[in-house]
């Protein structure tokens, strides 16, 4: 983070890959997924820790039986949602002088906000900062630029939403 411009020989140079190695390991769990064995491993697993019959989406969509017409509005909401959200990154780093290319963002969004899966701290603050910050720092951005971008982000994104929510509890 601190030497952006580092030799491939040092760690951020070899940080490089790991956006890519996680989206891939990520894949591959979810197709380990599709294995028999697999899936009554895990059932076993989520039902004796949470009690829960569900390992996937999938089994929570058969168990509510939504119909294909409310799963496409949830879908079409959601893709539409993460767009909006990784395009307000895109803004950000534009609007403080960075020239990244918006596939590049959007990839970047979506592998900060795999630092929320493990909730640590409420709402995934700090979480996604870092994410962030260590995508871009990896591609070569400069750090200061990126983490003040990403704090804007955060500022347009998650704070009005709370402040609403404090107000109307």
């Amino acid at each position: 983070i601190l030497h952006p411009h580092a030799h491939v020989q040092t760690l951020v140079g070899y940080l490089k890959y790991l956006p890519m190695s996680v989206t891939v390991i990520v894949f591959i769990g979810i197709l380990a997924t599709r294995s028999g064995w697999v899936r009554d491993r895990l059932k076993r697993l989520v039902f004796d820790k949470l009690g829960s019959q569900a390992i996937s989406p999938l089994g929570i969509i058969r168990d509510r039986k939504l119909g294909p017409n409310i799963l496409g509005i949830f879908t079409f909401a959601s893709l539409g949602n993460w767009i909006m959200e990784g395009y307000t990154l895109y803004l950000c780093l534009r609007s403080l002088g960075l020239n990244v290319p918006i596939s590049i963002t959007i990839f970047g969004f979506t592998f900060a906000r795999l630092f929320s899966l493990i909730p640590i701290l409420p709402g995934g603050i700090g979480q996604i900062e870092a994410g962030t910050a260590l995508f871009f720092a990896a591609y070569g951005y400069p750090f200061a630029p990126v983490l003040t971008a990403t704090v804007l982000y955060r500022l347009i994104t998650y704070w009005p939403a709370l402040l609403i929510g404090a107000g109307s509890y």
